[in-house]
């Protein structure tokens, strides 16, 4: 039906002024402007989305998260090995005599060679930045400028360092790693552990950065000589039982938890990372501390000489004859000994006040002794005693 639309009915887009709206509960409808205005929710709309874009925006979301948390972990711009390491510290048994169940100040050692890759341990010198270790655990000296030997120290955070070796001494079997980058946490040393057959002993370490690792086994003899196909040491503690080689430059304590020293592992030719069964030794703590305390003052490792050779016994030899006393054999020109009148044939009976039995104990006192101590001597010529007295001389490690 049609009818005709008045004057002031009609839509004049010339008008000013419109007719107030009626009150907005009476209608049914009402523009989206206006619901906006009255804070209600639009009227939902329904669209379709496709499953590709939901896809997408799902792999680029999951990509921007993936990359957060390899940013806060420091895996961008930093060695990738980190993520994979776990802290030494995960696995310290609890303990005494500075443990403190944290396994502070020691390290795991990788040595990346090709031809020989090796896994040890090692120990946090006072100052942070220096690790002694086993000698025989680093490359060798001719390797250290080959560009395919790398060494990596591994701290309780499970952080990898690099390492350069900075001293060795064969005398000890003992070698001082330097660690760029910032300073580590030290090892914290107590009062040394004395050794002697049948003491308790635990050794410490990291191996492959796997986490803290112990090994317990037994001391067979406190003070005695180990002849293996790399090192001849003196004055050492021998174990009853083989080690692993992983378990090379440990940190030894005995049931207490005090320091008993650094684990020795005799790498015969052929030996690798995963042997099971090498002989192994302590070099005792008194000796570790008296090597780094001077390298951390001096900058170099030296010990005591007299400058006399004499031949090596055997354990068969000492055991049958038990003859008290070391036959010089040679004195080497313008040593101490020679000054101090010693000739060859001389059979030293005590040297600094302590017995000798041997060459090897002779050797062991001047491990203890400092350069330029002055030093009594015993000795038989020609069945008579003879009283002398040498300045110790010094001989630097190699």
């Amino acid at each position: 039906m049609s009818g005709s639309v008045g004057a002031d009915e009609g839509f004049d887009d010339d008008m000013v002024e419109y007719r107030p709206p009626p009150a907005l509960d009476d209608r049914l409808w009402r523009h989206p402007a206006e619901m906006a205005r009255l804070g209600a929710p639009a009227p939902h709309r329904a669209a379709r989305r496709s499953p590709w874009a939901l896809g997408f925006v799902s792999v680029i979301g999951s990509a921007v998260l993936a990359g957060s948390l390899l940013f806060a972990a420091g895996g961008i711009g930093d060695e990738p090995q980190r993520l994979g390491l776990r802290p030494l510290a995960t696995l310290v048994p609890g303990g005494t005599g500075g443990l403190g169940g944290t396994g502070s100040g020691i390290v795991s050692i990788e040595v990346d060679a090709k031809a020989d890759p090796r896994s040890g341990n090692g120990m946090v010198l006072e100052d942070g930045i220096h690790v002694v270790t086993s000698l025989q655990l680093v490359p060798p000296a001719g390797a250290a400028n080959d560009p395919e030997v790398g060494l990596r120290l591994i701290d309780e955070n499970g952080v990898s360092h690099r390492g350069q070796v900075v001293a060795r001494d064969a005398l000890t079997d003992l070698a001082i790693i330097r660690a760029d980058g910032e300073r580590v946490r030290p090892w914290s040393t107590p009062t040394p552990a004395t050794l002697s057959s049948g003491t308790r002993v635990t050794a410490l370490g990291g191996g492959r950065g796997v986490g803290l690792r112990s090994w317990t086994n037994q001391v067979r003899q406190g003070e005695a000589t180990s002849r293996g196909a790399h090192v001849d040491l003196v004055g050492v503690a021998t174990l009853e039982q083989p080690m692993p080689a992983v378990a090379a430059g440990a940190v030894a304590t005995d049931a207490a938890g005090n320091f008993a020293g650094i684990v020795s592992i005799d790498f015969h030719d052929g030996a690798t990372a995963s042997a099971t069964s090498l002989d192994a030794v302590i070099v005792p703590a008194e000796r570790v501390r008296r090597v780094t305390r001077q390298f951390l003052s001096t900058g170099v490792i030296a010990h005591g000489w007299l400058g006399i050779e004499a031949p090596a016994p055997s354990d068969t030899a000492l055991r049958v004859a038990l003859r008290l006393g070391a036959t010089v054999e040679d004195v080497v020109a313008g040593s101490p000994a020679g000054a101090a009148g010693i000739r060859a044939g001389d059979v030293l009976t005590r040297v600094c006040g302590h017995d000798v039995w041997s060459i090897d104990d002779v050797l062991a006192q001047m491990l203890r002794t400092d350069p330029g101590t002055r030093c009594s001597i015993e000795l038989l010529r020609d069945g008579e005693h003879v009283q002398a007295e040498a300045v110790v001389g010094r001989r630097d490690a190699t």
